[in-house]
């Protein structure tokens, strides 16, 4: 199992899609585990909060794998859907706004 981080913290694993109980755990600890939405953008996603287990965390991308990306993070099954083939950074600006508007909201 070869486990890297990128200069941005990013997990980066050099193997196959699947991954191990191992690998799943660094990704959770990564997020303190959380869905790496929840833990970044508060409120944002559906789990507000509640834990991923090895069995419910999904490898999200960071770059699609069919283009050549083998980075992950740690993504509930609602939020990796919902990131469908977007790259991190494009789900990343969706998120940024919910975010803005959840907080202004509730301001």
């Amino acid at each position: 199992m070869s486990i890297d981080f990128d200069s941005l913290g990013v997990i980066v694993f050099a193997d196959s899609r699947s991954k191990t109980k191992e690998q799943k755990l660094v990704m959770l600890a990564e997020t303190e585990g959380k869905c790496w939405v929840d833990f970044h953008y508060p409120g944002v996603c559906p789990q507000k909060g509640k834990k991923l287990t090895v069995k419910t965390v999904i490898a999200a991308h960071i770059i699609a794998h069919s283009k050549g990306g083998d980075d992950c993070v740690a993504m509930c099954a609602h939020c990796n859907a919902e990131q469908g083939v977007l790259p991190l950074h494009e789900y990343e600006l969706i998120l940024k706004h919910r975010y803005k508007k959840l907080n202004k909201n509730t301001a």
